[in-house]
């Protein structure tokens, strides 16, 4: 299927993945470039509920920053439905034509034997029913197994806060970029189990409405695996907020309240 890149422009007569300029649209929904189309469409919404959300921010820097990153994903969404569009469609040929051929030859094989029961040859012949049809098939129900029931849908009460997410670790196969600590921390549970970090953070900051105004979600690369992470609001003199560190290398994402040593390294005073 043909796809033009939203980078550069060109065109693309084969369902390559990635563009001569470098472009692929797998890195910026931060999957792998073979992962399921349907795992592909959840992280896309996940990511449109996630960067709508910054977009209503009231920062006007936050939410210039959100709406680029939206147009981002959209495109590469479209890019993604380019290249699979005639793969899926072509899957859905492939079984629509599957259960033609499986009812054809159903249909043939009622016919013989409709055939044969009721030509002049076959009658007086027909067996009875009792005697054509075996005994297990007069009651299905004790040949057919019954399958077994569906894992309770159901949810402690205490977890319905909890935002929905394709996972709440990180994308270890993501470009390690700023946005990807950001996004990685947002949807953690470094600040305790019941919910995101997203939802305690926008929590503290409805509470603080009128004392406080959001400076926002920055990150810092503070070596070569170590990226500091952290969400700030003013009350026009000092600010607070959150700090996280998330490693790399192994996806490890800590509350920098928790530890003083990192609150010395980094130079942050927690409030």
């Amino acid at each position: 299927m043909a796809w033009s890149c939203p980078e550069c422009s060109r065109s693309h007569e084969l369902p390559h993945k990635k563009c001569t300029c470098g472009y692929a649209y797998y890195e910026i929904l931060g999957v792998k470039n073979d992962t399921p189309p349907d795992s592909v469409e959840k992280t896309y919404h996940y990511l449109l509920k996630v960067w709508k959300k910054s977009a209503d921010e009231q920062d006007p820097h936050v939410g210039s920053r959100a709406v680029a990153r939206l147009k981002k994903i959209n495109d590469a969404h479209a890019v993604f439905l380019q290249i699979t569009g005639s793969t899926r469609k072509g899957a859905r040929d492939s079984t629509t034509v599957k259960f033609a051929v499986i009812g054809g030859i159903g249909l043939i094989m009622f016919v013989s034997i409709a055939f044969f029961l009721f030509s002049p040859s076959g009658k007086g012949s027909v067996p009875s029913v009792t005697d054509t049809v075996p005994t297990q098939m007069t009651s299905p129900e004790k040949t057919v197994p019954s399958l077994p029931a569906p894992p309770s849908q159901e949810q402690p009460d205490t977890l319905q806060t909890q935002a929905a997410s394709v996972d709440d670790r990180p994308d270890m196969y993501a470009e390690k970029t700023s946005d990807w600590a950001i996004e990685s921390v947002k949807k953690s549970h470094a600040l305790g189990r019941i919910a995101t970090v997203d939802l305690l953070v926008n929590k503290w900051m409805n509470e603080s409405s009128g004392k406080l105004s959001p400076l926002g979600w920055a990150a810092k690369k503070m070596d070569e695996s170590i990226f500091l992470v952290s969400f700030t609001a003013t009350d026009g003199i000092t600010p607070k907020g959150f700090y996280f560190d998330i490693n790399a290398e192994t996806g490890e994402i800590r509350n920098v309240a928790g530890y003083p040593d990192l609150q010395q390294k980094y130079g942050v005073t927690i409030k």
